[in-house]
């Protein structure tokens, strides 16, 4: 069996989880979902999605990358969503977009982890540690169901139909950088190595942003001394980046097409 995990991660949670499927299954190839296009996937005969939740819903990268895939046989599609709190729609949105190929979400189900959505919650150390702790139960739990490829029936969620405003909504993370402050960078070219869009330059020993942004937070919580803020809201809100992730990782897969 050819298996492929897609994902897409800013801060490390979702990576954290994908490659823990790949250790499970070493035979699976690892991509990362802003460096792979979509129609090559179509060899694969088990496909998982690993992605965070951006408001209640999926990133509008990862709704555009489900709709692009393309199939030659009737692979087994399963998806993990990692979130602060719960996966809101974002099932029936991965279920919408496969429908435009004819496919089916055999399986999905969702981690909790630490939030990085420091623009409204701050950065709470103790408690983040704690829920790590517990997304370690909840992970073997799926690395066991996917190891007997448990299929799960897909049920609507109650709000569901509020699928055309969470796509709405999304477009607020596409344009966080537009209110970025930028002060006292270092150089350390750490944002701009993260960037999963390649949407920040370093420039006139500063870093500017472009028009590209997918909201991942990975710059602002990757910066060492916490240059990079959202306006005024992020400046005592702390830093939130997956512990147990090497930046260096997440940075490796930034191999472009």
């Amino acid at each position: 069996m050819k298996r492929a995990i897609c994902f897409f991660s800013g801060t490390g949670n979702a990576y954290y989880v994908a490659s823990k499927i790949h250790s499970r299954f070493p035979d699976t190839s690892l991509f990362f979902i802003p460096s792979i296009d979509p129609k090559s996937l179509a060899i694969f005969d088990e496909i998982g999605i690993v992605t965070p939740v951006y408001g209640f819903g999926l990133p509008k990268i990862v709704r555009k990358f489900i709709e692009g895939m393309t199939f030659v046989g009737n692979p087994r599609i399963y998806a993990i969503f990692v979130c602060g709190g719960g996966p809101g729609i974002s099932s029936d949105l991965t279920v919408q977009a496969l429908q435009k190929n004819a496919k089916v979400l055999a399986y999905h189900d969702y981690v909790i982890m630490p939030d990085n959505f420091i623009l409204m919650y701050k950065v709470d150390e103790a408690h983040n540690q704690l829920m790590l702790q517990a997304a370690e139960i909840k992970i073997d739990t799926i690395l066991t169901n996917l190891g007997q490829q448990m299929t799960l029936k897909f049920c609507p969620h109650i709000f569901g139909f509020l699928k055309w405003f969470q796509k709405l909504a999304a477009r607020f993370f596409n344009s966080t950088s537009k209110h970025y402050v930028v002060t006292g960078c270092v150089g350390c070219m750490k944002c701009v190595k993260l960037c999963p869009v390649e949407n920040i330059i370093f420039k006139e020993k500063t870093v500017v942003f472009g028009n590209r942004c997918t909201g991942c937070l990975g710059c602002i919580n990757i910066c060492p001394i916490q240059a990079i803020n959202y306006r005024k809201r992020t400046q005592k809100n702390g830093r939130y980046f997956n512990p147990f992730v090497d930046y260096q990782a997440i940075k490796d897969c930034l191999k472009r097409k």
